[in-house]
């Protein structure tokens, strides 16, 4: 049996019906602890937490802009 990945590991998201471009990113271990723990209160996968972090940072940016 093949073991399915996790959404995160996907490059396509079905339900969403968009691409997404890989990325890695390296995290110390406290900033890996906390994506961890926001992502688990959340209920979201940590890719998703990212994703909207980089959101919220674009539109302070353009608001400072």
């Amino acid at each position: 049996m093949i073991e399915q990945p996790e959404p995160e590991q996907l490059s396509f998201w079905p339900r969403r019906g968009r691409f997404t471009d890989r990325m890695e990113l390296r995290l110390d271990d406290e900033r890996r602890r906390r994506l961890t723990r926001i992502a688990e209160v959340r209920g979201v996968p940590r890719s998703e937490v990212v994703r909207e972090l980089i959101d919220e940072a674009y539109e302070q940016t353009l608001e400072q802009a």
